[in-house]
Order: structure tokens, then sequence, then C-alpha cells
């Protein structure tokens, strides 16, 4: 696939977000599927496709969800028939998983499947109020898409759904943005794209101990696919794909050697470390120089120094500040003055009024 420049999806982390909260203890939200929708204009996936089963791909998710089906209550074995006996009567089922239509204009149902899943708490998720609408352009999309997260919740998505991500992604990738085009091996013309779109996060559930797949889902939030649904005191089932620092711990813990992984001794805040450095620079450089450490802290200069090197400074709350030194200007071109940051560096001790960090990245 030839990427043009990523065009971010409309949402970020700055905006405030409506969201549609469902209960998943009253399954009965009734949509209407009775759609006749014409099949002609869709294309099949190719049934010689060479590619791993969704079997073998999802191993580990099927696995777990057996393990954790045979404790259910009568209670929730009846929930979770009831969700599949509605899933499996409506006609975007049929469309998807009998008939194995492939193509682009259902890619939103899986991506919002997969967005909230993550964004799964004890009894609810949530449907973020940009992609509810655009579910309900599809006949059918929204109450199968509910149904795909409330059997992730109860026992877990079936194989035959796991299939529909499997040949998606096979046809499209993991994400894509508006205008690419996508070339096939055998030469029958190409495919352009004609929204942004993701499956990392939905990929992510299902392929939880694939490395490849965490770094996609991270390279999806960096490209403005996606973004970090964690909040203060909320607690997801999915903890780890819900916060950047749940993320890198998780990757340290289970994938050390990740590109994305950003390992650090350390962690404080720009005020505290001045203050530990003034208060005792022979204990400080003990506890913090030479050291990766992570300081948060508010911007107050993006400049350049005389080896022409990009730096920050951070607020320590007087003329003090901490200066953090970067290798590429890349990772600064989207700050501003006043940003709430966290940089990662190498601390190299106290200087007059200035504490360094070197060879920094942005965590």
């Amino acid at each position: 696939m030839q990427s043009s420049k990523t065009q971010k999806l409309p949402f970020t982390s700055k905006q405030l977000i409506n969201i549609l909260a469902y209960s998943l203890l009253t399954t009965a939200i009734f949509i209407n599927s009775g759609c006749n929708q014409s099949n002609q204009n869709h294309s099949t996936a190719n049934s010689d496709s060479t590619s791993l089963t969704a079997k073998s791909k999802f191993e580990y998710y099927l696995q777990k969800n057996k393990a954790s089906n045979n404790p259910l209550n009568e209670r929730y074995k009846n929930i979770r028939q009831r969700i599949l006996t509605e899933l499996k009567t409506n006609k975007l089922y049929n469309i998807l998983v009998n008939q194995k239509v492939v193509n682009q204009s259902y890619l939103i149902v899986l991506q919002v499947a997969g967005n909230s899943m993550i964004s799964e708490q004890d009894s609810t998720f949530a449907i973020e109020d940009d992609f509810e609408k655009k579910l309900k352009e599809i006949p059918g999309a929204l109450k199968f898409t509910i149904n795909i997260i409330q059997l992730d919740m109860y026992g877990g998505v079936p194989n035959e759904i796991l299939d529909v991500y499997s040949r998606y992604t096979d046809e499209f990738k993991v994400s894509g943005n508006k205008g690419d085009h996508i070339y096939r091996a055998g030469g029958n013309g190409d495919t352009v794209i004609h929204d942004n779109f993701t499956l990392a996060e939905g990929l992510t559930v299902f392929h939880y101990k694939y490395p490849s797949i965490l770094d996609d889902y991270y390279q999806a939030i960096a490209d403005g696919f996606t973004h970090w649904q964690g909040g203060e005191g909320v607690t997801f089932r999915y903890a780890y794909l819900n916060t950047k620092s749940a993320f890198n711990q998780y990757l340290g813990e289970n994938y050390p050697s990740s590109k994305n992984y950003i390992k650090y001794d350390l962690i404080t805040t720009a005020s505290n470390l001045y203050a530990e450095y003034d208060a005792n620079e022979v204990n400080a450089d003990d506890k913090y120089k030479n050291k990766q450490i992570a300081v948060k802290g508010i911007i107050t200069k993006i400049a350049k120094d005389i080896m022409d090197d990009p730096y920050i400074t951070l607020s320590t709350g007087d003329f003090s500040e901490i200066q953090c030194s970067f290798k590429s200007s890349e990772q600064l071109k989207t700050l501003s003055k006043g940003d709430n940051v966290t940089v990662v560096g190498k601390c190299t001790g106290k200087m007059s009024i200035v504490v360094g960090l070197t060879n920094c990245k942005l965590f």
C-alpha cells in the first residue's frame, strides 16, 4: 500500500467526545436490520487464499475464551446464546459471514467493533457518536456491531467473525488512508480507499500475543487513526490498551524488544527533579545521573542549541528549567508552549540552573 499523508480522524484526545454508552445486561436493543441491501456491487473474497486460517491466527484468543466459557453460569450462557441468535439473524451476518463479501464499505463496522471492545468495562461499553452515525447509514450495522462487542464480553467473539476480520485484513491491510491505492499481485487492478480506517484495535484484542499487531496498534494511534481511551479512575477490561503508560508497561513485561517500548528507570516531575538537585546535588546525581528517567512537565520553550540540535524546556515553577535535547526535530513539530508532556531521556545532571536530559523521546 502506498500511503499518502495521514488525514486524521475527526477526534483527538483534546476534544470532548460525546459517548453513547450501552448496558450489556439489557440485550434487547431493537435496531431495524431488515434491509433489502443489494449485493450486486460487492466483491467477494478469493476462496483460494493461502493465508492462515482465522483459527490459527487467533489461537490464543480462542483458547482463552474456551477456558472462560466453562465457568459461565446458566444465566450468562443464556445471554450469550440470545446474542448469538440475534447476530445470526442479522442481514449483515449473512453478507459478511455466509456470503463472505469483502467490500470497503463494511470496514467501518469492524473498526467500530474493535474500538468499542477496547472501551469495555465491567458490564458496559461505548460507541462514539461519529461512529454511531456512520453505522446507522448501513442497515443492520449498529445491531451487528453491538452483538460482536457483547459476545467479546460474554465468552468471546466466535470464529466466523474472526474469519471476517482475517479476510478484510488480507484484502485491505491493518490501516489505510483515504486515497491510498491497494495493488494486487495478480494484476487485477487496484482499489482506492474511500475513508481512513484501522482494524488495529480489534486485531490487537484478538492477537494479544502477537508483537507485530501491538506495533500496528501503536502506529495507528501515532498516525491519528484512533486514540488512547483511558481516563482517570476508569477500569477497563483491556487496561493495557487504554493508556500509553499501561501499554508501555505491558510491552516492557512481555515484548521488551519492541521498537515502541520506551525503557526508563525512574519517573518524576520537572519541579520535583529540580527541587531534588537544588536541595542536594550529590544525592540527586546518585539517584538520577546517567539513568533513563521519565519527566512530566509543561513546555516553556521549543528551540535549537548552538549545535543546531532541537530541545524543549520544562517549567520547574521558577527561573530554573529542565532542558530536554532530541536527536530529531520530528517529534517536536506538533508541540506548543504550554503543552503538558512526558519526556524520557538520559539525565546528565545539573549545570547552573538547568538539569539536562539527552537523547530524549516523547512518551
